[in-house]
Order: structure tokens, then sequence, then C-alpha cells
């Protein structure tokens, strides 16, 4: 199982993301999942820090 967060800024791009094109949607958690199994990436602690130091900006 893998979960994906995305920082999107531009709604348009989100519009595209929405179930009705599950395809670009498929290709970006397709991307994720081989990134990860890659070893590219984020530890479980890292993630959370990052999120902590983002909060405080």
């Amino acid at each position: 199982m893998v979960a994906v967060l995305l920082s999107l800024e531009n709604e348009d791009y989100l519009e595209r993301l929405t179930p009705a094109r599950s395809s670009e949607l498929r290709e970006v958690l397709d991307a994720g999942k081989q990134q990860i199994r890659e070893g590219r990436g984020i530890r479980h602690e890292d993630f959370w820090q990052e999120m902590e130091t983002e909060s405080r900006m």
C-alpha cells in the first residue's frame, strides 16, 4: 500500500487528477511507487519532520 500526498498550487492540474481522468492519477501513483522501489522514497520520520518544519513557516 502506498499513500501519496500532493501539494498542488495549480487548480487546473487538480481538476485533471479527478477520478474522471484516473489514468493521469494512476501515472502519478505509479511514478511514486517506482521511486520508492528505487530507494528514492522518504523515510516516515523525515516526512513528519518536514511537515513540522513547513507548518512553522
